[in-house]
């Protein structure tokens, strides 16, 4: 099956206004413990799902186990969630079917920050880069 496979972090719909159709977002525990679930958009469903429930069903993602550095093994996936349908490559194109999965899964896939903001996006830049170069507290055990 061949589908756009972004990892995420948990609010990335929220920040985008993505609405869930049906099912829900992976809890914080639930990508901490890099549980293999996924989040499908409808296109998705229509195309490989046609006529059956998606939430529940397990989908076979081969490219974590074949092409992704760090692969990942028995790469089966639990859908618990459907999203709407977005143009994420283009006015002009068609929306094809997208999955997202926890950030933790692989390490091997493209990372970005999204922000959302009311204000002038400019004047945020400073702001956001002093708090991706801020050194991570780390704790000692004595």
């Amino acid at each position: 099956m061949e589908s756009p496979l972004p990892a995420l972090q948990r609010r990335l719909f929220p920040v985008l206004k993505i609405e869930f159709i049906d099912g829900r977002v992976f809890t914080e525990a639930e990508v901490e413990g890099k549980r293999k679930l996924a989040i499908v958009n409808q296109t998705f469903v229509h195309k490989y799902l046609a006529k059956e429930n998606p939430l529940g069903q397990r989908v076979h993602i081969a490219t974590l186990a074949e092409t992704f550095a760090d692969k990942v093994p028995d790469p089966w996936f639990e859908i618990i969630g459907v999203v709407a349908d977005v143009k994420n490559r283009g006015l002009q194109d068609p929306i094809e079917p997208e999955m997202w999965i926890p950030y933790t899964i692989t390490g091997s896939s493209a990372r970005g920050l999204l922000v959302r903001t009311s204000a002038d996006p400019a004047t945020m830049m400073n702001a956001i880069r002093h708090e991706i170069c801020r050194p991570i507290a780390t704790s000692r055990s004595p």
